[in-house]
């Protein structure tokens, strides 16, 4: 009488069947989106909104590369948050089934 065990062969994350593309883009969105909006945050840090719009009047040039960063730092955001989904592997929380309607009638 002989015994077989199977062995399980799923991989640990359904991000280990990525390209290296794949994953090159996602460590870029996930790299940019954190450097842009640190510069963001530090170019316009402790400002309320009366201290920031003095200041955006005071240093045009510094005020607009802060915006700026903060402008170009959502795409890479939206990226990032793409490729946690993907990575964590959700069905649900996947970018089409996101979008549409969870709502059930009862």
């Amino acid at each position: 009488m002989s015994t077989a065990v199977r062995e399980r062969t799923t991989p640990l994350s359904p991000a280990a069947r990525w390209t290296a593309a794949t994953r090159a883009a996602a460590a870029v969105c996930l790299f940019a989106a954190g450097i842009l909006w640190l510069a963001a945050e530090l170019i316009g840090f402790g400002l309320d909104d009366v201290a920031q719009l003095q200041f955006m009047a005071d240093a045009p040039v510094l005020a607009g590369i802060g915006l700026t960063c903060d402008i170009i730092a959502v795409p890479f955001l939206a990226g990032a948050t793409l490729a946690w989904w993907r990575w964590r592997g959700h069905a649900r929380r996947n970018w089409p089934s996101s979008v549409r309607s969870r709502s059930r009638s009862d």
